[in-house]
């Protein structure tokens, strides 16, 4: 949802491709039209900002996987995705996906993705001992 929060504007200039509910959208008065604007009216900001809570709400329930994941490549991925995903998240909610850029460069996707790992590897080395062992049997 974020990637498709985030290029909206594109992805209907571009592709003809809405991915807003519209549930969403019309609670908000907000329209499909507005995507074609410079601008996103705040009709259209608030949708996309219920939208980006929403997310937010499900990476903070996804949080604790990274520390409950087994495989230690897969759970520091996890940890990697889960910051990045997290920062775009708050961006969402203070940018216009319409006339400013959401999107992170590589600079900051190595940065995001490297605090990620650092915090993925502390719930790593803060599982009780023989945890991981339990949960895959």
């Amino acid at each position: 949802m974020i990637n498709h929060l985030q290029d909206c504007a594109e992805d209907y200039r571009g592709l003809d491709r809405v991915y807003l509910p519209q549930d969403v959208l019309a609670a908000h008065d907000a329209s499909i039209g507005m995507l074609d604007g410079q601008r996103a009216p705040p009709a259209l900001r608030g949708a996309i900002g219920e939208l980006a809570r929403r997310s937010g709400a499900l990476l903070r329930d996804a949080a604790p996987l990274s520390g409950q994941t087994a495989d230690i490549r897969l759970a520091l991925e996890i940890a990697a995705i889960q910051s990045l995903a997290e920062h775009l998240v708050r961006r969402l909610e203070r940018r216009d996906p319409l006339s400013e850029s959401v999107h992170v460069g590589k600079a900051g996707f190595a940065v995001l993705g490297g605090l990620g790992i650092l915090r993925g590897l502390g719930s790593i080395l803060l599982r009780p001992f023989g945890a991981t062992r339990r949960r895959r049997q």
